[in-house]
């Protein structure tokens, strides 16, 4: 039963290292796209400057405002990849808050007794990652209430013994 929890830990750390490289590939995309834009921002400010340099005939009025709406543009994804970035610093930071609060939890205390109940550890780990049950006593649960932390949908399952403990343990992660 612990190994299983211990796999089951391993398995949170590994979706957190998943979506850590996640984060770090979006943003690395975020900044070449933000480097290419800018670029071409600076290319289209050099052609309006020439432009001024030289007499603006008919032509080149056209040109002036196409290059100004491609300006208007990319400073419109300019802003979207900075508010992109924004959500996904505070995602990271989110992630990073909730990876604290779960190292400094003290799962596994021993003083009190050699190893706790594992069915008490799992619900300890359970509920650090949204998921309570209803009744009082592990004996008396027959729902599972499981919050997502990506949506704000709560999820219902029932605890009947039609189903194996590896489909419960599946369908809860399946909806965090």
């Amino acid at each position: 039963m612990i190994d299983e929890d211990f796999k089951i830990l391993d398995r949170i750390d590994s979706k957190l290292n998943e979506l850590n490289n996640f984060r770090n590939t979006k943003t690395n995309e975020s900044r070449k796209v933000l480097q290419s834009l800018s670029r071409r921002l600076e290319l289209a400010k050099s052609s309006v400057e020439s432009l001024q340099n030289s007499k603006l005939d008919q032509k080149h009025t056209e040109l002036f405002h196409k290059l100004d709406r491609e300006k208007f543009a990319l400073a419109k994804n300019i802003n979207d990849l900075e508010s992109s970035n924004d959500y996904n610093i505070a995602h990271l930071n989110k992630l990073k808050k909730e990876l604290e609060d779960i190292s400094e939890e003290d799962i596994l205390d021993t003083t009190t007794s050699d190893i706790e109940d594992s069915v008490l550890l799992k619900l300890k780990v359970f509920r650090s990652l949204g998921v309570s049950f209803d009744g009082t006593k592990p004996e008396n649960h027959t729902k599972a209430l499981i919050q997502s932390s990506s949506t704000i949908n709560l999820y219902t399952l029932s605890l009947d013994k039609q189903y194996s403990n590896y489909f419960i343990s599946n369908y809860i992660w399946d909806k965090l």
